[in-house]
């Protein structure tokens, strides 16, 4: 008896064919399976909490909101209760007699705690970095005063023969330098998030 060699071929043919098809959604389904947790991921990593508050105060101070969430992520990673060894509190970890001379200025009452609130703790942050953005011109100067002091930044650019108006490349303490580039690290991926 002569098998049916066409029909035998055919079947293979369509088995080959489905295990193929089969392969190739196993990948799919593997690459969205892995971009799916590779974003929940990045919004772990990099959180998106108090969107409100940042966007008010990025308003009414003229501050790019990208640069406050990539700041409240590098000082606080968004934990309000966050005291540094210094006593700086906050989600933008403020030294609370930087926020009471602060205060006048923002033209409210500074009062003891209110820096762990998160509205008050950005509002003051966001203020303090629109003071900054008037002193310096450049966002990496205003990054570094914002952790070094707005003094200590002053006279490093006249160390380096430059004014406030030109950006500070030379940060000479490691600490400041490290914060620098974390927050711009972190605004590269905040800035796709408030656009």
């Amino acid at each position: 008896m002569r098998k049916n060699t066409g029909n035998i071929r055919k079947g293979k043919k369509s088995r080959a064919l489905v295990a193929l098809v089969s392969l190739c959604v196993l990948v799919a389904l593997a690459c969205v399976g892995y971009r799916i947790a590779q974003n929940f991921h990045h919004v772990m990593k990099y959180p998106d909490l108090y969107r409100t508050e940042i966007l008010q105060n990025a308003e009414v101070y003229d501050v790019e909101p990208a640069w406050i969430a990539a700041v409240i992520y590098v000082e606080s990673r968004y934990q309000p209760e966050a005291v540094s060894h210094a006593g700086a509190t906050g989600l933008m970890q403020l030294m609370p007699d930087t926020a009471e001379w602060l205060a006048p200025k923002m033209g409210i009452a500074y009062t003891e705690g209110c820096l762990k609130t998160p509205g008050d703790n950005i509002q003051y942050g966001v203020y303090y970095l629109s003071y900054l953005q008037g002193r310096f011109t450049s966002m990496r100067t205003v990054l570094a005063a914002y952790n070094a002091g707005p003094n200590r930044v002053g006279r490093w650019l006249e160390e380096q023969g430059k004014t406030a108006q030109d950006e500070l490349n030379n940060i000479p303490i490691a600490e400041t330098r490290s914060y620098v580039t974390q927050v711009e690290e972190a605004y590269a991926i905040y800035q796709k998030r408030f656009q």
